[in-house]
């Protein structure tokens, strides 16, 4: 009697699920569904101030083609994100398998390390929105202490988005370096020792 109402009880406690799964479901269709479904509306529209709107179908899209302004938006866009990845995923690399090594003060110095990625997004742009001041800024400071000449950083359309990119490389390379760090602290110890005891057996062999 118990095995025949067991399916029942199991099939109760399964739809019960759903009344803790719907509060979610609806905050993501507020949040992210709805905006989404939106916009996608709004551009089928030539939207103009104190005017109404008036439908245009796909033409704002076959327009972006021929916008010079949007391709190098897209360009530009490419190219910070290979560096904004790239680069912290290799200098994280690099400074995880440097911690994971056994030195002094290894620990005090990985906390230091993974201190930017504590800050919060608006301090960091706070922060380095002064460092990269013409005038003001530390960084153009440094640069006279070395002998070389001021940078506009932010401010010049050569050097913004390498300057922007220094911001997410020392933002973002800690959080690379505790993933990494991670997976390595997870790999099994049993293959290395027996790697080392086996090197040193043949060195002993060798030597006799």
């Amino acid at each position: 009697m118990a095995a025949t109402a067991r399916p029942g009880f199991l099939a109760r406690r399964h739809r019960s699920y759903y009344f803790f799964a719907w509060p979610a479901l609806v905050v993501v269709g507020l949040v992210i569904i709805f905006p989404w479904l939106f916009t996608v509306w709004m551009s089928a529209f030539d939207w103009k101030i104190g005017s109404v709107a008036h439908y245009v179908g796909l033409d704002n899209y076959s327009g972006l083609i021929r916008n010079q302004r949007f391709i190098e938006s897209i360009v530009h866009t490419f190219y910070f994100t290979l560096l904004a990845v790239v680069v912290p995923l290799l200098l994280g690399l690099a400074a995880a398998l440097i911690f994971h090594r056994r030195f002094p003060f290894r620990g005090l110095l990985r906390g230091v390390f993974t201190m930017p990625m504590m800050a919060t997004p608006v301090a960091v742009a706070l922060v380095w929105t002064m460092m990269f001041h013409p005038q003001q800024g530390v960084l153009n400071y440094l640069l006279s202490l070395l002998g070389l000449p001021p940078s506009l950083w932010v401010y010049s359309p050569t050097w913004v988005i390498p300057s922007l990119v220094l911001v997410e490389i020392w933002h973002w390379t800690p959080l690379v370096m505790l993933i990494v760090l991670g997976g390595l602290a997870a790999l099994p110890t049993e293959p290395y020792e027996s790697a080392l005891r086996s090197g040193s057996s043949s060195a002993t062999s060798r030597c006799r």
